[in-house]
């Protein structure tokens, strides 16, 4: 279980490091080598989060015969990114975010200094679940062959330093790939 969110951890300061080292000269109407698209807002500790609107993916991962495993993922230009992971997806409905069952759900919020990421000290990193709670959950309210829509919230701590994030109020409207 330890190895499996290390590799998350892994994963998703990698997407994140890969999403802000995009060049200003890049062309951000979304098409041509964009990432993704779509909107994602939340509340950390009551601050307002809105991501950068090519920054954004829900990529739909087909297991074969283990199911499948949603991920969506958005960052901003603040070097802040918020990454939910869901295994055995099925569609519309609830998730919650908790260690029961063989894979646990994920939700992950990180801080990186955007004017050194390199530095692994410039990177803050909660994450979900730590303790299960009935409010921690991720909703697919919509989906389409193009896009996925939903709700979260989840509380992250921090192993460095053991702080809390609450990641309140979360709504996202992504583009949806599969592989």
């Amino acid at each position: 279980m330890r190895n499996l969110k290390q590799i998350m951890l892994f994963v998703m300061v990698g997407s994140l490091l890969t999403f802000t080292s995009c060049s200003k000269d890049d062309d951000n109407s979304g098409s041509g080598g964009a990432v993704g698209s779509g909107t994602m807002t939340a509340d950390i500790d009551g601050a307002g989060f809105k991501n950068f609107k090519d920054l954004g993916q829900a990529t739909v991962a087909d297991l074969g015969g283990q199911g499948k495993t949603l991920t969506i993922q958005s960052s901003n230009s603040d070097g802040q990114s918020i990454n939910i992971v869901i295994w055995n997806y099925t569609g519309e409905g609830t998730y919650k975010i908790d260690s029961s069952g063989l894979n646990s759900n994920t939700g992950i919020y990180t801080e990186t200094d955007v004017s050194n990421p390199t530095d692994p000290n410039s990177t803050n990193i909660w994450s979900a679940p730590y303790e299960n709670s009935a409010e921690e959950s991720v909703i697919i309210t919509k989906e389409t062959d193009s896009n996925i829509e939903g709700e979260f919230s989840f509380k992250g701590k921090n192993a460095k330093d053991s702080s809390v994030k609450d990641v309140a109020n979360g709504k996202f409207n992504l583009s949806r790939m599969d592989v």
